[in-house]
């Protein structure tokens, strides 16, 4: 098992010991240094937990205390990286796969955030940027909003009047692969490769799909756009990679863009599966951006938007406002997004999919950050300023003028942090410069609102928004604390028979979630 080269390894505020057999036995493995064993241990490691959550504790603990708490996934990405670069790239060396410094930094990072530390507790600025980089690993989450939100996404919000942009088509023309192929072959590949617990992609059972996605043809493509061999791994990871000293951690891993590696045999490993379904669903946002550019950012902005709508459209006890234009003729403006009323209270909603880019998160850009901030967050807020004191005035939605009024900021980024100090200290800066009052508001990425759409009821939504919002000791942390700790929310019935539909057609089960 490629269990790394730690002793101890602390995990929140539990610590794993690798036992002494199991630690000989992985570092005499280290030193005969077989690519293909390791990668296969690796993959078999990621299947087991999918598969059988309680077999896979059942064999960790054999190699470590406290098998429950089991690496995730950015940790075995890391590991494949060691892997295929540990003979031609200084920063990894042959006995250390990798060395506890790495790892430890690692855990140190992600495994103890906790939700429930005062943001005033952190004003550094380099600790922002250092934790913050979780957005450039994947998630650890289930599986289960993110197909369905990308299949909605690309397919069902396509018909904007006057942004049509058609997805599948142009998704084809940039990569030579309908997007439909891609991502269903992608979850198929992933069924298999998961199904017998051993990471490997058995392409001559493809045929047990019967779907016309599994030309050949489509196949080969597929393999030529998401995978690589150990040669075109280094050669991706030299091009991309040069951490900085305590940076290590947004050093580039090419299993991201390719998470399938072709093995010396000639067979496909899928080392961490997860990440082959995130290539083929998240993924896509950035080969078409890459492609077309502002052309299709623009688009998703339209289809973003209506997509957050037909979430929360249908939620008892709630009642949802489109967005409206008004105002005097030469100076039109724009209502929020979407309003959700109910009773005396009214939530305001912006969206935007503007996201962070890398540099925003790294200290020596900070420039960087200040404008993504600029042209993101701040942009909402200020149009959720003006549109507040334009009901105030009652120039529009008059029956609002006395509600207790919520301004909510919905990305399509993930929103940790983005409650925090640092950020609201810029959007004030920016509602000053421009002679605005400042505004109490608060951010949710699309996977809260996923789950906040899930309410049962719609006043148990905006109680969960308000009260979050109103607690000084709280109103800085992400949305998704919030809700994890109130019962009444469910899988939003949209979502759910999507992704059931997609795993009746991939045969997929759902303990692969």
């Amino acid at each position: 098992m490629p269990l790394v080269r730690l002793q101890p390894l602390r995990v929140g505020q539990n610590t794993c010991l690798m036992r002494g057999d199991a630690y000989r036995a992985f570092c005499n493995k280290v030193k005969e240094f077989q690519p293909d064993a390791l990668l296969r241990a690796v993959a078999k490691t990621s299947a087991v937990r999918i598969m059988d959550r309680s077999r896979f504790h059942r064999v960790f603990s054999q190699y470590f205390r406290h098998g429950e708490f089991a690496l995730p996934d950015f940790i075995l990405a890391e590991i494949v990286k060691a892997t295929l670069c540990i003979e031609d790239k200084p920063y990894y060396k042959r006995a250390k796969i990798p060395t506890d410094r790495n790892l430890s930094y690692l855990h140190h990072l992600y495994l103890e955030v906790d939700a429930e530390t005062k943001f005033e507790e952190r004003e550094d600025i380099d600790t922002f940027f250092l934790r913050s980089s979780a957005l450039q690993f994947p998630s650890q989450g289930g599986l289960w909003q993110l197909i369905p939100r990308t299949l909605l996404l690309h397919s069902t919000t396509t018909a904007v009047t006057g942004r049509n942009f058609d997805v599948s088509r142009r998704f084809e023309e940039a990569l030579g692969i309908p997007l439909a192929s891609y991502t269903f072959l992608g979850a198929s590949l992933f069924a298999l490769a998961i199904a017998a617990n051993d990471g490997v992609l058995h392409l001559d059972q493809l045929h047990l799909f019967d779907l016309p996605e599994h030309d050949s043809r489509v196949v080969e493509k597929f393999l030529t756009l998401v995978s690589t061999d150990q040669e075109g791994f280094l050669r991706l990871c030299l091009e991309r990679c040069d951490p900085q000293p305590g940076l290590e951690v947004y050093d580039y891993n090419p299993l991201i863009a390719r998470p399938v590696v072709r093995l010396s045999t000639g067979q496909y490993s899928l080392p961490v599966p997860r990440l082959l379904i995130e290539r083929v669903t998240s993924g896509v946002y950035y080969d078409l951006a890459s492609s077309f550019g502002n052309e299709f950012l623009t688009y998703l902005g339209h289809a973003y938007q209506r997509y957050i709508g037909r979430l929360l459209s249908g939620i008892p006890n709630l009642t949802v406002l489109s967005e409206e234009e008004y105002g005097p003729r030469k100076s039109r403006r724009l209502s929020p997004d979407w309003i959700l009323t109910s009773g005396s209270r009214a939530v305001l909603l912006e969206c935007k999919t503007k996201k962070l880019r890398l540099g925003s998160r790294l200290p020596q850009f900070r420039e960087q950050f200040q404008e993504d901030v600029q042209a993101g967050i701040a942009t909402a807020v200020r149009q959720l300023r003006r549109s507040v004191d334009d009901i105030r005035r009652r120039q529009v939605f008059p029956s609002l003028g006395e509600a207790d009024l919520l301004p909510l900021v919905v990305t399509l980024d993930h929103a940790y942090m983005l409650n925090g100090n640092m950020i609201r200290r810029i959007v004030d800066g920016e509602l000053k410069a421009e002679g605005l009052e400042s505004l109490d508001y608060q951010v949710a990425s699309t996977e809260e609102i996923e789950s906040l759409a899930g309410a049962r009821d719609g006043r148990l939504l905006l109680d969960v928004l308000w009260a979050k919002a109103r607690a000084t000791d709280s109103r800085e942390f992400d949305l998704a604390t919030a809700i994890q700790k109130t019962d009444g929310f469910e899988n939003h019935p949209l979502l759910r028979s999507t992704y059931l539909a997609f795993l009746d057609k991939v045969r997929l089960t759902p303990e692969t979630k």
